[in-house]
C-alpha cells in the first residue's frame, strides 16, 4: 500500500487515482497518521431499480397529500 501525505496527495492525486484505478492501495497519512484509504471499488454502481412496482402495489390515496401534510402539521404544533 503506498501511503502519502496530504500535501503529496493533493499535488499528486491525478497519478495516485491512475494507480488506485490499476488495482493498488493508498493511504493518506495527516501527521503521520492515516485518515483515509483510497481502494478501488468492488463492483461498478449499476444504477437504482425501479420503484414502478411498489407504485403499483400502494393503495390509492383518496386525499390530497397537501391536505394531509397540513393536518400532520397541524397536529404537531398544538
Amino acid at each position: 500500500m503506498k501511503e502519502v501525505n496530504v500535501r503529496q496527495a493533493r499535488t499528486n492525486l491525478a497519478q495516485i487515482l491512475k494507480e488506485v484505478e490499476q488495482g493498488q492501495e493508498a493511504c493518506i497519512l495527516r501527521r503521520g497518521h492515516p485518515i483515509a484509504r483510497m481502494t478501488r471499488p468492488e463492483e461498478a454502481f449499476g444504477g437504482f431499480r425501479s420503484r414502478a412496482d411498489l407504485r403499483q402495489e400502494l393503495p390509492p390515496r383518496h386525499e390530497e397529500s397537501t391536505r394531509a401534510i397540513r393536518a400532520l402539521r397541524d397536529a404537531e404544533r398544538y
